[in-house]
């Protein structure tokens, strides 16, 4: 019968990485349908990395940088100087006078020395409580104000870039799957389907994802930056790190260069390895096969379709981070201006969601066959109900 027949060889044929890179170049320039779907997600990624990028600057440079009231208030938590402190306490009750005062045949001055010390702790703990405090009303509304906003922008900020981006997967899903089974739906039967489809199946690995993402750079942020102690400079580290894996803030601190390029190699380490081990092929696995399997399920079926194929995914990673990452993000606004290398890297962003759902077709008809099962049009179709 017809419909027992496999999937043409052009939908599962892709084995190395050029063959991948071919295929997803076919899919993506195929049609003039293909071409404005893929241009408008990447019209939409675009927009909300420019949208995230001026509200994140904005609440750095506005209620942290710029902000002296803020860091009039912080400069009150600085580090009391015990050494200064007690020395001068001590001065005042007479322990560092003279030595030769000192008469240790009587040891009434020893008496006299655990006294003060006592009285010195209480001089220093009332001191501080004092210090915690002597807020006035409108500095303290000030302060909860200023912590109160950047949490919100956070958050808001992170449910944007989950849910668009499991938008945006859902939608490369419908797409790529209804091109194999050579269905050419209109944009819109693409764009809604496929978004409800990626909000479904999806939204716990991106929001797993991201969440990572943030606790390891405050993690991080908090290792490589923990010789910092000016209030002021660690809250403008801190708010730094919170939005760091939505934009391209960094931390920088100035006297504290060593420190931040060692942050910047770990951070740009483990972001691969998030990316690559937990992420890039497992976000198909999940779109094609959450409906069947456990979200532990699907961590283990794509890790074992990763081994199936190590080398084009190994391949496109790399591609992905020093084409896409590094040369598109940090070479090219030099050359052709912000706004112009940020379109690119999001079509590039979209580009490798195909090639990357490519990779998971493939690889997934390799182990299919290895285990003397079929993967063809029935399979498809049964991914997108």
């Amino acid at each position: 019968m017809a419909d027992d027949n496999p999937p043409p060889p052009l939908i599962l044929a892709p084995r190395t990485t050029t063959q991948i890179l071919h295929q997803t170049t076919t899919i993506f320039y195929s049609t003039h349908h293909h071409v404005r779907i893929f241009l408008i997600l990447s019209f939409l990624l675009f927009s909300s990395r420019v949208s995230i990028e001026n509200l994140t600057h904005h609440l750095i440079t506005s209620f942290v940088d710029n902000n002296h009231e803020i860091e009039s208030l912080l400069s009150r938590f600085q580090p009391i100087n015990t050494t200064t402190t007690t020395s001068h306490q001590l001065t005042q009750f007479g322990i560092l006078e003279d030595d030769n005062e000192l008469d240790h045949q009587y040891g009434f001055r020893s008496v006299e020395i655990i006294k003060n010390e006592n009285d010195t702790d209480t001089i220093i703990n009332n001191a501080t409580d004092t210090m915690l405090t002597n807020f006035e009303d409108h500095e303290l509304k000030t302060l909860m104000s200023f912590i109160w906003e950047i949490v919100i922008s956070h958050l808001l900020i992170f449910l944007a870039c989950a849910c668009l981006h499991t938008w945006v997967h859902g939608v490369v899903f419908v797409v790529v799957v209804n091109d194999f089974l050579n269905r050419q739906d209109r944009s819109e039967h693409a764009l809604w389907p496929g978004a409800l489809l990626g909000s479904r199946r999806l939204a716990w690995l991106v929001f797993l994802r991201w969440g990572v993402r943030y606790v390891m750079s405050l993690v991080l942020g908090c290792w490589f930056f923990k010789q910092v102690v000016d209030p002021y400079l660690q809250i403008k580290i801190m708010v730094r790190l919170m939005f760091m894996p939505f934009s391209t803030v960094s931390p920088w601190v100035e006297g504290f260069e060593p420190e931040f390029f060692r942050f910047i190699v770990a951070w740009f380490l483990f972001d691969i390895l998030v990316s690559f081990g937990y992420f890039s092929l497992h976000a198909w696995v999940a779109m094609a096969d959450r409906p069947r399997r456990t979200r532990r399920g699907v961590i283990e079926e794509g890790c074992h379709l990763l081994s199936l194929m190590s080398e084009p995914a190994i391949n496109l990673k790399l591609l992905e981070v020093l084409g896409c990452d590094w040369f598109v993000g940090h070479i090219l606004p030099h050359i052709l201006g912000k706004v112009h290398a940020d379109m690119i890297l999001c079509n590039l962003e979209v580009y490798f969601m195909v090639a990357w759902m490519m990779h998971y077709v493939s690889v997934k008809s390799k182990d299919a066959a290895l285990n003397g099962q079929r993967f063809g049009r029935r399979e498809l179709e049964v991914m997108v109900e």
